[in-house]
């Protein structure tokens, strides 16, 4: 809905703020790469963190909750769900959570978008005097930006497909993707652009924990009438992840907030 956009847009200090490179959305990037953080964090809980267990149901008494995987279950006196809403709404709660609260993860659809990054041997861009970034309504790139090493080694652009042709994006033979990132990206910096090292990507809808990305969306009447439920908590139960967020929705920024959020209200349950 247009009302969801303008919080959105609202949440991450207005439209520009979440395009700009100097002083926006865009302008940091993590050494050596954004994995380094949950590596940190996973060394720091050591054998306390739990892989590979997904969890299917939630079961709450008045004394605490039962997280329930396929390998077996973990006793807690809170939950916090931290997964897209989407996913949390597969997930079985008894009792069951409110009608409320099913309605907003029902109604969540996540965001179609394939990042897009390819390696060159020199920043041709840059000895051109371009910032490599790039707005574009055309397609299949909506954005790019200059994605080179923070030491210079290894320059790269970033770009991104969203939306309509994000979903058919990977039913299209390799090929053809590589071709039209190739045209798309010759457009804005010349024909050197089509002769990169390494082509990747990866289409968010594909991941199984995601199912879409970078944030998802809401159809008219849920924000006024259902959205409250997003963060508010069902019993022992607490809600975080991006899309719970005040600030910086869709970003790692609101996903830290929104934690923040859950743990304190935990906090002052204890």
């Amino acid at each position: 809905s247009a009302l969801y956009f303008l919080m959105y847009l609202n949440a991450g200090g207005g439209l520009l703020s979440h395009s700009e490179t100097r002083g926006g959305a865009q302008q940091d990037r993590f050494v050596p790469g954004a994995q380094s953080i949950a590596n940190a964090l996973a060394k720091e809980l050591g054998d306390s963190l739990v892989l590979g267990t997904p969890v299917r149901t939630i079961v709450q008494s008045q004394d605490g909750v039962d997280a329930l995987s396929d390998s077996g279950s973990i006793a807690a006196r809170f939950a916090v769900v931290a997964v897209p809403p989407p996913l949390a709404g597969r997930i079985e709660y008894q009792p069951p959570v409110s009608v409320g609260r099913d309605q907003v993860t029902q109604r969540f659809a996540m965001g179609a978008a394939v990042k897009v990054l390819v390696t060159y041997e020199q920043a041709f861009w840059r000895d051109a005097g371009f910032s490599g970034e790039v707005v574009s309504s055309d397609g299949p790139l909506s954005v790019v930006y200059d994605n080179t090493s923070h030491d210079g080694r290894q320059p790269a652009l970033v770009g991104f497909v969203v939306g309509s042709q994000a979903r058919q994006w990977s039913a299209q033979p390799v090929s053809d993707r590589k071709r039209r990132v190739a045209n798309a990206l010759a457009r804005y910096f010349g024909d050197e652009a089509k002769s990169f090292q390494e082509y990747r990507e990866l289409d968010w809808g594909a991941e199984p924990w995601s199912r879409g990305g970078p944030v998802g969306g809401l159809p008219p009447g849920v924000l006024t009438k259902s959205f409250a439920h997003l963060r508010k908590p069902e019993g022992r139960i607490h809600w975080a992840g991006t899309e719970a967020a005040t600030e910086w929705i869709g970003y790692m920024e609101g996903a830290i907030e929104s934690g923040e959020r859950a743990a304190g209200e935990i906090l002052r349950r204890l």
